[in-house]
């Protein structure tokens, strides 16, 4: 992780640094070394926070953002006959930030999200109006963080509760494709425009059909 390399680095320099000022600034060593621990643990407290709530990435995942939206906006936000994933978050869901720099920011997600055509809502909880309630419990939730994954015909094809992982919905994508590639399958293998249904024609069908009489 070399981002957080570079932050013990750089609090480090800084504890150095802030030694030498005050060793000139009071000519004593004794003193420094009283406020020193002070210093040394607020660096590992700033460094602890630092890797625990990193600064969010950009997102690469084109999300719809909805804010003091309701249903209808979801609803008005999806694309006919393509999927869509909605994420309910808020500012003061840390959870749902986690997963905004774990799971959203995983980059084989945001590949099979942009492959499978899944259009990305974010759907802003951070005022909890009995609307953005409504809109949260008709699609099977009841508390964040929480995503739905809505199949073509903008059903509920799979939910995602909690912490949950970078897999839990990359299984979740893959699940929804199945069907698509079944139906696509089963097109190439289905009788072509201008083939003649098996038995119809044939003599054998026919001769049978002749001793029934």
């Amino acid at each position: 992780m070399p981002e957080a390399i570079y932050l013990v680095l750089i609090t480090l320099t800084a504890i150095f640094v802030s030694s030498l000022a005050l060793v000139t600034l009071f000519k004593s060593k004794a003193w420094v070394e009283r406020i020193l621990p002070t210093l040394v643990l607020s660096a590992v407290a700033s460094v602890a926070v630092g890797l625990v709530f990193p600064k969010q990435p950009q997102s690469a995942i084109p999300w719809v953002v909805l804010k003091r939206a309701d249903l209808k906006e979801i609803k008005e936000s999806l694309k006919p006959g393509q999927p869509a994933l909605i994420e309910f978050t808020a500012d003061w869901c840390i959870n749902c930030k986690v997963l905004e720099n774990l799971v959203y920011s995983n980059r084989t997600v945001q590949t099979s999200l942009a492959d499978s055509n899944i259009t990305p809502i974010q759907f802003d909880m951070t005022e909890f109006t009995p609307e953005v309630k409504e809109a949260l419990t008709h699609y099977g939730g009841q508390a964040l963080p929480y995503a739905v994954l809505l199949d073509q015909q903008s059903e509920v094809a799979s939910t995602l509760e909690g912490m949950f992982t970078s897999q839990a919905l990359l299984d979740a994508i893959a699940s929804l494709k199945r069907p698509q590639e079944l139906a696509a399958s089963l097109s190439e293998w289905g009788p072509k425009e201008g083939d003649e249904l098996i038995g119809s024609s044939a003599p054998g069908w026919q001769e049978s059909s002749n001793l029934d009489r």
